[in-house]
């Protein structure tokens, strides 16, 4: 592992996510709610550092849906996970997130 090099990007993400780690753990961060957070979260992490997208970057196919229905409980979910596009309709995971107060058990 001594040799090993990290690539840019890799080296970009990696300075991007230590970021937030950062801000999650200031005073200013424990003012905020979810509302406010989860936006910029889920498009910084799972668009920007995942490489998700939505429907506006990639217009025939997208993997990545916001506010989305969810059918098993009737409610919506924060973002979807998935394969998109007007020929499929596939929803792997959905995420839900919490604000930077919430407890997480």
């Amino acid at each position: 592992m001594r040799g090993f090099e990290l690539s840019p990007e890799t080296l970009a993400a990696k300075t991007h996510l230590l970021l937030w780690a950062q801000w999650l753990d200031t005073a200013e961060a424990q003012t905020q709610t979810e509302e406010s957070v989860l936006p910029e979260f889920i498009n910084d992490i799972f668009g920007g550092l995942l490489g998700y997208r939505g429907p506006v970057t990639d217009q025939t196919r997208h993997t990545m849906s916001r506010e989305h229905y969810v059918e098993v409980d009737g409610s919506f979910a924060d973002a979807v996970l998935g394969r998109y596009g007007h020929d499929v309709k596939r929803h792997l995971v959905a995420i839900e997130g919490k604000g930077p107060r919430d407890p997480l058990d």
